[in-house]
């Protein structure tokens, strides 16, 4: 999307289109008294955070369990473009590690309660393990 402000444009409508389709559904399971497991940044204060801080006011006896997944190690995030393949196959909104600082700096703060795991300190396994027992409650 940073080849040229068109596409930025772009990008910015299809973020909040599918922040809109996210929330319906998470609204839609609250409703139900339903669980599920949302996938989303939550970077943005008016696409995430305060529109789920709103959500979860309206169903006060849903259980919310935020989970960061953040990467804080430069060597490391270099390493990670640097093992990408990039070309007609790469989908990602973030081609270049220039780009992903501007973008890391550029988040919001999350204010809601969460547990955070930096991936650069632990295998794929052992953060999902670690989210896991957060989410069951075994875990602060």
């Amino acid at each position: 999307p940073e080849a040229s402000e068109d596409l930025l444009k772009k990008d910015g409508q299809e973020m909040a289109a599918a922040y809109d389709a996210l929330f319906f559904v998470i609204e839609k399971h609250l409703m139900m008294g339903r669980s599920l497991i949302a996938c989303c940044t939550l970077s943005s204060k008016k696409h995430g955070q305060d529109r789920l801080a709103t959500l979860m006011a309206r169903y006060p006896d849903a259980v919310l369990k935020v989970i960061l997944l953040k990467l804080d190690n430069e060597p490391a995030m270099r390493k990670r473009f640097a093992d990408r393949k990039f070309g007609a196959e790469y989908t990602g909104a973030t081609n270049s590690p220039e780009r992903w600082l501007v973008l890391r700096d550029r988040y919001n703060a999350i204010k809601l309660s969460h547990l955070s795991l930096d991936t650069s300190a632990c295998t794929p396994e052992t953060c999902a393990d670690w989210a896991v027992k957060y989410i069951l409650g075994m875990i602060g």
